[in-house]
């Protein structure tokens, strides 16, 4: 899956807000998100879609932190917060310590336009813009892992998919992540 550049108006927020204060939380539409994620492409990059209010989301927001402090240099990591308000979502990036930036959806669009169901998602996307790894549901350091290294080193064959989407039952998700590791 490939999400391509949206057409139309440039007035709303582009990549350039992604790049921003991370406490700015700018308002994203899921064409706002579509068009910063074209104008992202040159380097892997990982968008975990999140809430405040969500148990497994503020379990993820600890690793998160933790894997940007070691994978920074080769994978931008960006937030996407949704059906939440933008006070609660500053407190958990405060209470985590989240270098990286987040957008506010209102509405969940980015997370359902792509077909997701539920939070926390965490999409894997390599340089070229390419979607390369889902994963639905709480992460562990070993799909986490996996995910960053199928976004560094994709090379075509690395997708994998964990997780409801809209118009599946959930039956049929892969058992875990068969995403090419990286070598040490």
């Amino acid at each position: 899956m490939l999400l391509a550049t949206a057409c139309g108006s440039s007035n709303g927020p582009t990549a350039a807000a992604l790049l921003a204060d991370p406490q700015a939380l700018p308002e994203f539409t899921l064409a706002d998100y579509e068009q910063a994620i074209g104008e992202l492409r040159g380097t892997p990059l990982l968008v975990n879609i999140w809430v405040s209010w969500c148990g497994p989301c503020r379990d993820d927001a600890r690793l998160l932190a933790s894997a940007h402090e070691t994978d920074v240099d080769r994978v931008r990591f960006k937030g996407v917060e949704i059906l939440d308000e933008p006070a609660s979502a500053r407190a958990l990036m405060r209470e985590f310590g989240w270098p990286y930036p987040s957008v506010y959806d209102p509405t969940g669009a980015v997370r359902d336009g792509p077909g997701l169901i539920g939070q926390p998602s965490t999409l894997f996307y390599d340089a070229s813009g390419q979607l390369v790894a889902t994963w639905t549901g709480p992460l562990s350091e070993e799909v986490l892992d996996s995910g960053l290294n199928a976004s560094a080193n994709a090379d075509g064959g690395t997708s994998w998919f964990r997780g409801p989407r809209r118009g599946t039952n959930g039956a049929g998700s892969s058992p875990g992540p068969r995403a090419r590791r990286a070598s040490s």
